[in-house]
């Protein structure tokens, strides 16, 4: 019995590697949460270009490489690549803002969604996040807390993660935090899907002496590392 296919619309990492250089966030995600889904089903990942058009077999997941990022064209070269693909294909979207593009780019993206439903494609899209108060953000935009652009942009967040809601089959956030953030946005909750954020596991353990020499400190010395991952979200 043949394999049924879904359509993955994200960066990607470079060939051969999981944490690479020079694409979005959200691609070694991606590749970690779509290798599972091999065993049962035929997965395709549209990626952006990073030096040529490509189409490769990977781990068992087709890469094609064919759009490229901030183009007003990003979405033609989306929508071309998916018609030429399984009319019965299940779309899964890896959003964050900035992905495909500045503001502009990335306020066109419903519009494909749409589309793509009214073709008969089912459209998931898992977001990656949530900011529904760019109050907390008004030091990284350089904005002041109670300026009238800031309430504005932020009404506009609120209006698109509302819009998403609607023109996809099912939203899929990271975090509790984040689906209580979009029920208070009067989306539904049997409209969101929690699947909480996973671990690499296979990350190969790297010899103490060398990593020290790899960043040049020396054996004498003692150090302290702090782990994590701090954003103004």
């Amino acid at each position: 019995m043949e394999k049924e296919t879904i359509i993955i619309i994200s960066s990607y990492p470079p060939k051969g590697t999981t944490h690479g250089m020079g694409v979005g966030g959200v691609a070694s995600f991606a590749k970690n949460s779509m290798m599972p889904l091999t065993k049962n089903k035929k997965v395709i990942v549209l990626a952006e270009i990073i030096d040529k058009q490509e189409t490769y077999q990977e781990e068992g997941i087709t890469v094609v490489r064919c759009w490229k990022r901030n183009s007003f064209f990003v979405y033609w070269q989306l929508w071309k690549n998916v018609r030429n693909l399984d009319n019965n294909s299940d779309i899964l979207f890896q959003f964050e803002f900035a992905q495909f593009g500045g503001l502009l780019v990335t306020s066109v993206l419903p519009i494909l969604m749409v589309i793509l439903r009214l073709n008969g494609y089912q459209v998931f899209t898992v977001i990656h996040q949530v900011v529904t108060d760019l109050k907390n953000l008004s030091g990284h935009l350089g904005l002041a807390k109670n300026s009238l652009r800031l309430k504005f942009f932020s009404l506009g967040l609120c209006l698109y993660f509302w819009l998403l809601s609607i023109v996809n089959t099912r939203i899929i956030v990271l975090g509790k935090e984040f689906s209580r953030r979009l029920i208070n946005l009067g989306i539904p909750e049997n409209k969101i899907k929690v699947i909480l954020h996973g671990v690499d596991t296979q990350l190969q353990v790297v010899d103490k002496d060398y990593a020290r020499e790899k960043i040049g400190i020396s054996k004498k010395e003692k150090v302290i590392l702090f782990f994590g991952f701090l954003t103004w979200y």
